[in-house]
């Protein structure tokens, strides 16, 4: 599991855990990860936490909100919004069209604009968009690459 920051369109891994299984970290890996992270690198100089759908979940979004980390993070189509599950509110969207809830509304139980962001529409439009660097960079250090997480390093393990 890596954190890195997008530098003018590359990404630079800061720290990272090498997980001792296979598939998705939890919670208490990914809230460890981050307060090393915010040891060297407050908060208040993130401009936010960009995810995808794996890094879900009502303790973790209240982590993220606890330490003033604004966050874009991608949910599933399962999961539910304001009781009523994402699939319905936009199942019948077409490539490339685009729908926002006006108002803000409850995901795993932390009020925030749909989809998981605290930021504008705009705005998570323009940092979304910088995922695409982190997901080549972090494939590229993972399995289909270096392999940074077998390797035994572990830059956190200092902070």
């Amino acid at each position: 599991m890596i954190l890195g920051v997008v530098l003018h369109g590359y990404t630079v891994p800061l720290v990272w855990i090498a997980l001792d299984h296979d598939g998705n970290s939890g919670t208490v890996r990914r809230i460890q990860l981050v307060s090393r992270l915010l040891k060297a690198l407050p908060a208040a100089r993130w401009k936010g936490l960009v995810a995808d759908r794996e890094f879900i979940g009502g303790e973790w979004f209240r982590f993220l909100r606890s330490k003033g980390i604004k966050r874009a993070i991608r949910i599933r189509k399962n999961a539910v919004v304001d009781e009523l599950r994402v699939d319905a509110w936009f199942g019948d969207l077409k490539v490339g069209e685009v729908r926002c809830m006006a108002e803000k509304a409850y995901v795993y139980g932390e009020v925030m604009q749909v989809v998981a962001t605290d930021f504008s529409a705009w705005d998570t439009c323009v940092l979304y968009r910088a995922r695409w660097s982190v997901e080549c960079t972090f494939a590229s250090l993972k399995v289909r690459g270096f392999d940074l997480e077998r390797t035994g390093w572990n830059v956190c393990s200092g902070w």
